[in-house]
């Protein structure tokens, strides 16, 4: 991988899947693979569901989403000033066919007027 990557990981967060300690892990892997790499930490929110993977957990920063959002856009602005001269990619969400209420899987559609690319993530299972 040559892009840097940036995890985002709350403290709190009791799947099992996606455990802080995990997330610490993985950015040290990449670290010594020689990936740039950036985690930051958020911790809160509350707990409706019983399971810890579910979205309205921890686990989706229930409560805490505009602390959890500000990391990540914050990270990615810096990545964009690197850019300098070059535009401002266009980015949307776009719907997995036959996912319904599903939180660990989605599509993040980038184009930055030439290409584009479609990054999915899954998170477990």
């Amino acid at each position: 991988m040559q892009r840097p990557v940036h995890a985002l990981r709350n403290l709190l967060d009791a799947c099992t899947f996606s455990r802080p300690v995990d997330s610490l892990a993985l950015v040290n892997k990449f670290l010594a693979a020689g990936v740039r790499a950036e985690l930051s930490s958020v911790s809160g929110g509350f707990v409706v569901d019983t399971d810890p993977c579910d979205a309205f957990t921890f686990h989706g920063y229930l409560g805490i989403e505009p602390t959890a959002v500000l990391p990540v856009t914050t990270w990615l602005d810096a990545r964009m000033s690197e850019l300098a001269g070059n535009t401002r990619p266009q980015a949307a969400f776009a719907e997995l066919p036959g996912a319904a209420n599903v939180t660990d899987r989605f599509v993040y559609v980038v184009t930055d007027g030439v290409s584009a690319a479609v990054i999915t993530i899954r998170i477990g299972g």
